[in-house]
């Protein structure tokens, strides 16, 4: 099962470091895919121009306009889940088990033991189009929720985002 997560996040580019000028911030997007995709074939060399590279690699703004005036709504209550989670005292098992035995694996090995299940192979991290507006800005985040959802739809799997708080 291929699972793909998205993740944006507010980017920064110094051309200039002392003075800062010419700092290019925007809104950075990689994509971790799980297992990993390897390219096996070479890519090719072939003459491009920088508006050719522009162009195959430009995502679509879309400015958001919110209402002048917002109604009123109301948010339901979350139900409480039972969610019982395993993993939440790990970190006190694995410190706890230094004294019981020795030579004690890594955080790597650790986690080894206690996974059950098919191990699902190594991700993969592919960098994708950075979008030249203020992270902040509502329309930018619009324009990234549009394009991942846009990208995820073409590779049939659900969309799936982080985004590192706050913007």
């Amino acid at each position: 099962m291929l699972m793909i997560i998205f993740s944006a996040d507010n980017v920064d580019h110094n051309l200039h470091t002392l003075d800062s000028n010419d700092t290019f911030h925007g809104m950075g997007i990689i994509a971790t895919v799980t297992p990993g995709i390897t390219f096996k074939e070479p890519v090719p060399r072939i003459d491009t121009t920088p508006e050719q590279i522009i162009k195959s690699g430009k995502i679509e703004i879309k400015f958001l306009k919110l209402p002048a005036e917002m109604h009123p709504f109301n948010l339901k209550e979350l139900r409480r889940m039972n969610n019982n989670d395993r993993t939440k005292t790990l970190e006190t098992l694995l410190k706890i088990s230094w004294p019981l035995h020795s030579p004690r694996v890594s955080w790597s090995g650790f986690m080894q033991t206690v996974q059950e299940g098919p191990y699902p192979g190594e991700s993969s991290i592919h960098f994708l189009t950075m979008i030249d507006l203020n992270p902040s800005d509502i329309s930018c985040i619009f324009s990234t929720l549009s394009f991942i959802c846009k990208k995820a739809n073409r590779l049939q799997v659900t969309p799936s985002i982080t985004f590192d708080q706050p913007l």
